[in-house]
């Protein structure tokens, strides 16, 4: 019998014929968006040859204008690349690519800086034939004003990917409230440079988007700026607020492709806009005709706005070496609610940060609030000072926690204590936030032991028992790292949170330090393994052992590169 033709079972008897009746589908023909990827891929051969022989045209032999209009139609459109090239000579360290600061003192200095490959129209990475997720090209086109004009079909899958894939990991937008007003023409210069932000992280994370990225990257730098200067003379408005978030986002999407000096400047300006508009104190006593204006999902975006920046000053600070700018004794602002209830307007009351470290019997909270806590005691642990009431250490002895703790040889500060004890959630929840919260729980414990090994040096208070026990602690914190790390190699990449990659780098760097101890050895192992199995947003063929730049001391341990 022929397919797609069947005798009816009544008949069959009748007719002698054994009545059989096919479920399984026939195998379809190629998935959508192949054809278009195959004929991208011509087009782009194409270019190539007419730019080595600009006489030579595959419609030599062919007078037909279709086939020359069809020709034009095909090709790539350029990449508007003057002004995205001009940005990217002048920052263009790679976030683990510096030679000019050794992580945490541990003697370990990164590799040379290296140049991203901005040019290339189709990256040929995401073209492989045995890819779940074909590569469609969608032509790029620019209005009178240099502004991207994307079609309203483009605009609406690069918004539900960005909800989809990059909410999770940056909970600041409310998703009614931003669809409100991207779908309509008159928009703000600071709702463009958020909406260019929005669609730029989306087409990172898509194979099917990914040669808008650049292009979208640029354009929202270039909506910042012109938002800035607008805003310099008139701080606090909501437009101001939809600029902040743009930036963040920005700051994001250079950690993600490893531009380390272009997302700590990007930050510093979310920062430091923050603070003029007094978003530290959306929830204090003091009256802002800023926020008095506002209903309550519009100050919650506020809080997330801040609460973001805030995580990113930290974990940057870490990263870093340095001093956080924005301290949580001045900050009165609560923890952000749970998702469901910000994206729901459902109305809900947290504590303070302050509220929440101190409480002698930890609550659970929201995976951002959790991460926002773990991120302050890892900042608290690293730093050698610190002008708070609830610094881990004061900045009067290092023998001290704060005015109610004793000191270090009386017994590990309670907060410690919990994370010791903590049984961090598995990483097989696809909440990217929960996984930070997770790690972050695991860093805090290796800062805290790095910060008695240097107390150990001058304060007598601090016990060589104490001392390997923090060490003996801070390996397992390690090992749990790389537990998580294995979990993820089952995840897309777009699932792997942007701020991933530096407490991954610290975890190797803290295992190469203490070398000398065998679990360090077997979990360093194991870790190279599993960052050679994940691959970085911006390139699927870099694993994370070089984007994070491990490999170059590898030699230094007598190590061979893991490559999956």
């Amino acid at each position: 019998m022929g397919r797609g033709s069947q005798e009816a079972p009544s008949t069959a008897p009748k007719s002698r014929v054994q009545c059989e009746i096919v479920t399984e589908k026939a195998p379809r023909g190629p998935k959508k968006g192949y054809l278009q990827a195959l004929r991208n891929r011509i087009a782009l051969l194409e270019s190539r040859l007419t730019s080595q022989d600009p006489d030579w045209s595959i419609f030599d032999d062919c007078s037909s204008e279709k086939g020359a209009s069809a020709s034009a139609a095909m090709s790539p459109v350029p990449v508007q690349s003057a002004y995205i090239q001009n940005l990217m000579s002048q920052y263009s360290h790679n976030m683990f690519a510096s030679n000019t600061m050794p992580p945490l003192d541990l003697g370990i200095y990164f590799p040379e800086q290296t140049q991203p490959d901005i040019c290339q129209a189709v990256p040929e990475s995401l073209m492989s034939p045995d890819s779940p997720e074909s590569f469609i090209y969608e032509p790029t086109t620019f209005d009178s004003e240099g502004e991207i004009k994307l079609s309203h079909s483009h605009q609406a899958e690069l918004d539900q990917l960005y909800f989809d894939r990059i909410q999770p990991s940056v909970p600041i937008l409310h998703q009614r409230r931003y669809l409100s007003w991207s779908r309509h023409d008159g928009k703000s210069m600071p709702q463009k440079a958020l909406q260019y932000a929005v669609w730029m992280l989306a087409s990172l994370v898509s194979p099917q988007s990914h040669s808008t990225h650049e292009r979208l990257y640029g354009a929202a730098k270039r909506a910042v700026e012109l938002s800035s200067k607008a805003s310099d003379a008139d701080i606090a408005t909501t437009q101001d607020m939809e600029l902040v978030q743009a930036i963040i986002l920005v700051s994001t999407y250079e950690s993600m492709r490893g531009f380390y000096d272009m997302a700590w400047m990007s930050a510093g300006r979310a920062f430091r806009m923050v603070q003029l508009m007094r978003l530290h104190e959306v929830d204090g006593g003091s009256q802002n005709p800023f926020l008095d204006q506002h209903d309550l999902t519009e100050k919650e975006e506020c809080r997330r706005a801040f609460w973001m920046a805030y995580l990113l000053d930290n974990l940057f600070a870490v990263r870093g070496n340095w001093s956080v700018t924005l301290r949580e004794n001045i900050i009165h602002t609560r923890l952000p609610i749970p998702e469901s209830d910000f994206q729901s307007e459902q109305p809900a009351q947290t504590d303070f940060l302050v509220d929440a470290i101190m409480e002698p019997i930890p609550q659970p909270r929201s995976p951002f609030s959790e991460s926002i806590i773990f991120a302050t005691i890892c900042s608290q642990s690293h730093t050698q000072s610190r002008c708070s009431g609830i610094s881990v250490i004061s900045e009067d002895t290092l023998s001290s926690w704060d005015p109610c703790q004793g000191t270090m040889a009386d017994g590990f500060p309670p907060r410690m204590l919990f994370i010791w004890n903590y049984d961090p959630p598995s990483a097989s929840s696809p909440d990217p936030m929960l996984i930070l919260a997770n790690v972050l729980a695991q860093l805090s414990v290796i800062l805290f032991y790095r910060r008695i090994s240097q107390a150990n040096m001058t304060d007598p208070s601090v016990s060589m028992d104490k001392l390997v026990e923090s060490q003996s602690r801070a390996l397992v914190a390690a090992e749990r790292i790389v537990d998580v790390a294995g979990e993820l190699t089952n995840f897309h990449y777009s699932r792997l949170h942007p701020l991933l990659t530096i407490i991954f780098r610290l975890n190797a760097d803290f295992l190469c330090a203490n070398m000398s101890a065998m679990p360090a050895q077997q979990s360093l192992a194991r870790f190279l393994h599993t960052l050679g199995g994940l691959r970085a947003c911006n390139d699927a063929n870099q694993s994370f052992v070089e984007f994070l730049g491990i490999s170059n001391f590898l030699d230094e341990l007598g190590m061979a590169p893991i490559d999956n």
